[in-house]
């Protein structure tokens, strides 16, 4: 859940709280206003009722309804009025008493009397009916004025009332979810700017930065310490880049001269056998330090950025052939296949990237001599070259296919990090380098590194890149 959805809620949610506990309120004090409102009409019937039924002594129900219309005054809901004395004695009723379901009821006798009115509310077939007992004194005599009624009006405003609450607080809900969403959109805008920069600042571009508001709130704050934490890592970074070429640039120069010294000192015949191996072993141990050393010079090269390096337009069926020329010298005598994906005709399109020619072609030499060197000598490797368009973009296809030794599913993802390798290879010469270099170098050229692989199967590596100008594409 986004805090952006979150904030929307939390707003929602507080505002059907207030919304919800003062519709509440408002219908409370209404239906206590309606109810005190019908009470006062009853207790207006009620001194009617006395006037006329006692002191006018219009004891027909037929008569009081003649004198009510003659005042012309309203009729309730099924309104039911009786006169009765303190003794159950029901002197005056208006309907026929054949369904008349009030009774004297000694508890509400003895409470009117001692209140002078009392007003209570009770449910008779399924309706609910307002009562009011109400005392009156005449000619030296108790009498109790009963009225009852049911309150249609009251009740039918209460359910539009009802109704009105209910619309009104689901259509503000919606308005105040939108308006959270909307505010909380607008207050985490700057956040989605940083983030989406900041998921663009990988170790190659730590120079790029985060834009400040200079503002005095938390969002400024966090730019500003995005910031300071890139500002530290990129010296970190470079810090060690310098280092690893510098010594890197350091080593080299001994190494080389150790090197021709241990070759010219094996040419030297009298030297007895096992001296010459030793001798021979310390060779080969040098050439794979110095080995060691160009490639992590090359590495700190790739890490430094394009922006220190020089970049041309390249055929990659160049690089690939150039790369070839170097691996054959190694590997004299090994069968290597090239096919061309995206041939038309039989004709040979060029696919032309731009990079650093030099690095590109490590990359390219790398994944080949890795084919070469971890496959039987009597098999042969496949280099394929291709191209096709995604989104509107054209891109070229390399991949190097061996049947060798294969990777674990496990390794597979390691063999990408400096200095780790499969505990297959650990008999095999190698730095441990050439993956993370070549991973590297695509990575500067806005390319992807991928493989499949499986034990005693053999390995497909396959690299993408933006291609510069393609004549014919066919999917690779």
């Amino acid at each position: 859940m986004t805090i952006r959805f979150q904030l929307a809620l939390l707003f929602t949610a507080l505002v059907s709280l207030i919304l919800t506990g003062f519709a509440v309120f408002a219908y409370v004090r209404m239906s206590i206003e309606a109810q005190q409102d019908f009470d006062a009409i009853l207790t207006s019937r009620a001194i009617t009722a006395s006037v006329i039924v006692l002191e006018e002594d219009k004891l027909d129900s037929a008569k009081y309804n003649a004198v009510k219309r003659e005042f012309e005054v309203s009729e309730l809901s099924e309104e039911r009025i009786v006169v009765m004395d303190f003794h159950n004695a029901i002197l005056f009723r208006n309907d026929s008493g054949e369904h008349y379901f009030f009774s004297s009821v000694p508890s509400a006798l003895e409470a009117v009397q001692k209140l002078g009115a009392l007003h209570f509310t009770q449910e008779i077939a399924d309706k609910e009916y307002r009562t009011l007992y109400q005392r009156y004194h005449d000619n030296n005599q108790e009498f109790v004025i009963i009225v009852s009624a049911i309150d249609r009006r009251g009740a039918e405003t209460l359910r539009d009332m009802r109704r009105i609450l209910a619309y009104g607080i689901l259509g503000v809900l919606i308005l105040s979810f939108g308006a959270g969403w909307f505010f909380a959109q607008r207050m985490l805008a700057p956040v989605d700017v940083m983030t989406r920069l900041a998921e663009k600042i990988s170790a190659f571009d730590l120079h790029k930065r985060i834009p400040e508001a200079h503002k005095n709130d938390e969002i400024s704050r966090l730019a500003h310490a995005f910031n300071g934490m890139f500002d530290r890592l990129e010296q970190a970074f470079t810090a060690q880049r310098h280092f690893i070429a510098h010594a890197s640039h350091e080593l080299r120069t001994p190494l080389t001269a150790s090197e021709g010294e241990l070759e010219v000192a094996l040419m030297n015949e009298s030297l007895p056998a096992s001296a010459k191996t030793a001798l021979s072993e310390t060779l080969d141990n040098t050439r794979q330090l110095r080995a060691l050393v160009n490639d992590l010079l090359l590495l700190a090269r790739a890490e430094s950025g394009l922006s220190a390096l020089s970049q041309e337009n390249i055929e990659i069926a160049e690089l690939v052939f150039e790369a070839l020329d170097q691996a054959q010298k190694r590997f004299a005598g090994r069968t290597i296949n090239i096919n061309f994906e995206n041939a038309s005709g039989g004709d040979e399109v060029p696919i032309h990237i731009r990079c650093n020619g030099e690095l590109m072609r490590v990359a390219v030499q790398n994944i080949i001599e890795n084919a070469l060197k971890y496959s039987p000598s009597e098999t042969s490797i496949t280099v394929n070259i291709g191209s096709d368009i995604v989104q509107e973009r054209y891109y070229a296809h390399l991949s190097v296919e061996d049947f060798g030794i294969g990777i674990a599913e496990d390794d597979q993802e390691r063999v990408f990090e400096p200095f780790v390798r499969s505990e297959r290879t650990y008999d095999i010469p190698g730095t441990g380098i050439g993956l993370a270099l070549v991973k590297t170098i695509v990575a500067q050229h806005d390319g992807t590194i991928t493989l499949k692989s499986a034990p005693n199967q053999g390995t497909t590596v396959i690299i993408r890149l933006p291609a510069m100008e393609i004549a014919h594409l066919t999917p690779f």
